[in-house]
């Protein structure tokens, strides 16, 4: 098994997916991972359950870093990206219940304040103002210095990483955790992923 395979499957044995599936079948996916080199050499049902389990894994609790220009803004456009004040409603949700978000922007270090004020005049709803005023600052020379990687995250970009960071990202297995924004080629990409955040917020019990 890759040493990457392994550390990503040893985070979900305690998941309510491998206990729904049962240990035995559990035990088998584990076996199947255990002589493949990678994720791609497993069947589709397999990579399913693991995906599901991740999900999981991230619902329970989970940082969100974002980056301003290029995810929340349209910078050729010069305005707001499709879907901004939707975004922030369901980030808010997320806040809510516990989930912490973060700038991870050229626009904040140290001082999410900056951030605000950059982003503040793109946004016409009183609602989406308060809830960015609510986002975490983050302090970094290179971006993944601002990112907790003892927690589960989603980190929001729109631009390739340096090496360094790559580095980083791959030295922590955390490479599934960066979610690359293309407004160019996917205008409505912000809506895509407020319903991907969506389904991560809790159904109240009925």
């Amino acid at each position: 098994m890759s040493r990457q395979l392994e550390r990503r499957i040893a985070k979900l044995a305690t998941t309510k997916t491998a206990g729904r599936i049962g240990y035995k079948r559990w035990n088998q996916l584990v076996n199947r991972a255990t002589v493949a080199d990678s994720v791609d050499e497993l069947s589709s049902d397999e990579v399913s359950i693991i995906k599901q389990a991740e999900q999981e894994l991230l619902a329970k609790s989970v940082n969100i870093y974002l980056d301003i220009d290029g995810v929340l803004l349209d910078s050729k456009k010069n305005k707001p990206a499709i879907g901004l004040n939707f975004f922030l409603k369901t980030l808010n949700k997320l806040m809510l219940e516990g989930n912490e978000v973060y700038w991870l922007t050229t626009h904040c270090n140290g001082d999410a304040s900056t951030a605000v004020k950059y982003l503040a005049p793109y946004i016409d709803k009183r609602l989406s103002k308060i809830i960015i005023e609510n986002i975490n600052p983050t302090s970094w020379t290179v971006k993944t210095q601002g990112i907790d990687f003892t927690k589960p995250f989603l980190w929001f970009d729109d631009k390739p990483l340096g090496w360094a960071d790559a580095k980083t990202m791959k030295d922590h297995d955390a490479e599934a955790s960066l979610v690359t924004v293309d407004l160019n080629k996917k205008p409505l990409a912000l809506v895509g992923l407020a319903f991907r955040l969506k389904r991560m917020t809790k159904r109240p019990k009925l």
